[in-house]
């Protein structure tokens, strides 16, 4: 499966320790199934560029990497970003997550919970019928890192 991940910067292999904090699913080297929106991550700077790896889930023996798949944007996938960006997940207990890209209407529903104006059942409702296009992998650890690698620079 190829991933794809948007940057300004030169490298080959990606460095855990430059990942950042508050983001959907902790801190981790980021990657996207679709190469329009690696594209769209870092628009508009200079040396805009995707990195493109391969990456093999087939390969993975039982009990080697502890990975957590969402398979929906549902209630359980909205606290668990909700709580990555809130910082309240410091440490994560997995390898590798994958699941639905937020988009920034999600930050808008995360707002209205936090100022009482819904619960997170009414977020849950509000975000049933959104469609998020893409995936995002979050690779978290070294062991999870070796599960990718380098195609090409575009």
């Amino acid at each position: 499966m190829k991933l794809y991940h948007g940057t300004t910067s030169e490298f080959v292999m990606p460095d855990l320790s430059k990942g950042r904090e508050n983001t959907d699913f902790g801190i981790g080297f980021y990657l996207t199934d679709k190469e329009s929106m690696a594209k769209n991550w870092k628009k508009g700077h200079p040396n805009n560029h995707v990195i493109v790896y391969e990456l093999t889930l087939a390969n993975i023996e039982t009990g080697k990497l502890h990975i957590k798949r969402f398979e929906n944007a549902d209630i359980e996938w909205a606290k668990f970003v909700y709580n990555n960006r809130k910082g309240k997940n410091k440490k994560s207990r997995y390898d590798l997550i994958i699941g639905p890209l937020a988009d920034n209407g999600l930050e808008n529903w995360f707002t209205r919970l936090e100022k009482g104006e819904i619960d997170w059942d009414d977020l849950a409702k509000g975000i049933e019928f959104n469609k998020f296009q893409s995936l995002q992998f979050c690779f978290i650890k070294p062991n999870a890192i070796k599960l990718l690698e380098y195609a090409e620079r575009k």
